[in-house]
């Protein structure tokens, strides 16, 4: 049974409407950049019906290309599901050395990344969703759960226009109002015919199955918690479903952890909403339209002109059709003929082009892309991917900082679902780092791998001159860090004790053959001290005779 008290209720429904005022003006911009980059989440003015067309507004689709080149690059770069873009490691470097610590480390990330990846638990659709409201609105929330029967996670991306922000003093966001249309029948498949409000069940009963409730979720973090209770209303994290029409709670429950991940595009300290490459480019997006109609005009008027026909000498209607017949007055001079009003759509075309232009710079199309060009060195190769990943840095750490908060919840649903054993001895009770292995984090770490490249070319030469400065390298942690930087499995690698059992192997074998060679060198000058000795004595016996 739900515990919260009608005065509660009132409360949170109270707040969200404060919220829902707060942001009014922001749902306006908001709509006008869904118009143009993501018609299909353009419901921030009111609700759409299914079917309604959305692309009105649309004369070219180039922001709606942008928008997706961009959340492919991102889906691909961050959270591709033919690469696993995450590992796991400890915080403390002597545990890194132990090989079974690292096996187990590697197995965990395994599990988690295949239980992602199937289809059940929805993460690839629920991350392309994402990533196409995060760059046109500049936000982005995936909600990570687990299916009803406990056996397999479930992603969801949060519609930005249906998801309200709480934020805490620092300005991170804490928890959410999401504010739902449902039918008489979901709801009951959901929660329950005997938890739904009165009104409802009689709506049920009355074989109302498709009227709609408008229900509101709401997790946020509860301000005394107990996780030792079995009970789910005393988690960190409250879950309060809500029927916003009868300001009844039909369930309360809670998580162990933070259940989703938000993040923006880029904000400001006073703002509580990020803003994304929409917000830039609409200008440019709205200029482009306007082109468009314009140019599409006088294409019409350059191809199909008006026509000028002369008051007489002609029968019946102009036929303009191809093959139409018009019939004249014999002996009529009179022709006719288009009207030429000038139009070069050419202009406008060469115009449209100068404004996709700023949509491709605002949407980081020019560094996605690779540039036709004579062939490159290899500095070159890294001096520019040093420079596209200076360009999208703060935004790809964002994602990445999203993507971690994402990693722990979904590490605490497999560990409690015991698809994760628990963790070795050494390392039990203590905490963990996830570290992003995706195309994008390693192109980063490999600008180490190469500065070290760059440090060796330079260091060599001067130890030819001098061989003791290689004293200064540790190469086996320089070996190590480069299989870490690019994410090779620990199995390839043995553990220090390993490393210290075999040199310690090395080095008696050499000794020993050190020995046997000494040994050898001994008997051999014995040998010839003996025979050396014997010509002595043989010449002493001669010159006696």
């Amino acid at each position: 049974m739900a515990r919260l008290t009608q005065t509660q209720i009132e409360r949170l429904i109270d707040d969200y409407k404060s919220e829902k005022s707060y942001r009014s003006t922001a749902e306006s911009h908001w709509q006008e950049i869904a118009d143009l980059f993501h018609p299909e989440a353009g419901w921030f003015l009111g609700e759409k019906s299914e079917g309604q067309k959305v692309m009105d507004k649309i004369y070219d689709s180039f922001p709606l290309i942008a928008n997706q080149l961009l959340a492919s690059a991102e889906f691909s770069m961050l959270t591709s599901p033919s690469n696993q873009w995450f590992k796991f490691v400890s915080p403390f470097p002597e545990f890194n050395q132990m090989r079974h610590v690292l096996l187990w480390y590697t197995n965990a990330a395994r599990t988690m990344f295949q239980d992602m990846n199937k289809p059940v638990a929805g993460f690839m659709a629920a991350m392309h969703e994402g990533y196409l409201e995060f760059n046109p609105f500049g936000n982005i929330t995936v909600f990570a759960d687990e299916t009803e029967d406990r056996k397999a996670l479930k992603f969801y991306s949060l519609p930005l226009s249906e998801t309200y922000y709480i934020t805490n003093y620092s300005g991170d966001v804490v928890g959410f109002f999401r504010v739902y249309n449902r039918t008489v029948i979901q709801l009951k498949e959901r929660f329950g015919l005997e938890n739904l409000h009165t009104e409802v069940q009689k709506l049920y009963h009355q074989d109302q199955y498709n009227t709609k409730i408008q229900g509101m979720h709401v997790v946020m973090p509860r301000l005394i918690y107990n996780m030792n209770i079995p009970s789910s209303v005393e988690l960190p994290y409250a879950s309060l479903w809500i029927d916003l029409d009868n300001k009844f709670c039909m369930k309360e429950s809670g998580y162990h952890e933070q259940p989703f991940a938000a993040a923006p595009f880029f904000k400001s300290s006073q703002e509580k909403y990020g803003r994304g490459p929409g917000s830039i480019a609409l200008p440019d997006a709205k200029m482009l339209m306007r082109v468009a109609q314009v140019t599409i005009r006088a294409a019409q008027k350059a191809i199909d002109p008006p026509l000028q026909v002369p008051d007489r000498g002609f029968y019946g209607p102009t036929r303009t059709y191809a093959g139409g017949i018009n019939y004249y007055q014999r002996g009529t001079k009179d022709k006719i003929e288009p009207l030429q009003s000038g139009a070069q759509p050419k202009l406008g075309i060469d115009y449209m082009q100068e404004i996709k232009q700023g949509i491709k710079q605002a949407f980081y199309i020019d560094q996605l892309q690779l540039h036709e060009g004579p062939q490159m060195t290899a500095t070159e190769v890294i001096q520019r991917t040093e420079e596209r990943l200076r360009l999208m840095g703060p935004w790809l750490g964002r994602l990445m900082t999203f993507l971690y908060t994402l990693g722990n919840r979904v590490y605490g649903i497999e560990r409690r679902a015991g698809r994760i054993p628990p963790p070795p001895k050494e390392i039990r009770g203590m905490p963990m780092k996830m570290v992003l292995t995706s195309p994008i984090a390693r192109a980063q770490e490999q600008l180490e791998a190469n500065g070290i490249a760059r440090a060796n070319e330079l260091i060599l030469p001067m130890a030819d001159r001098k061989p003791e400065i290689m004293d200064l390298i540790n190469e086996d942690e320089e070996v190590r860090g480069i299989y870490e930087i690019f994410n090779v499995t620990p199995r390839f690698l043995n553990d220090p004790n390993t490393v210290k059992q075999l040199r310690a192997q090395r080095a008696q074998q050499a000794k020993e053959k050190a020995d046997a060679e000494n040994i050898r060198d001994a008997g051999q000058g014995m040998q010839g001290m003996t025979g050396a000795l014997r010509m002595v004595q043989g010449g002493q016996a001669g010159n006696a005779a």
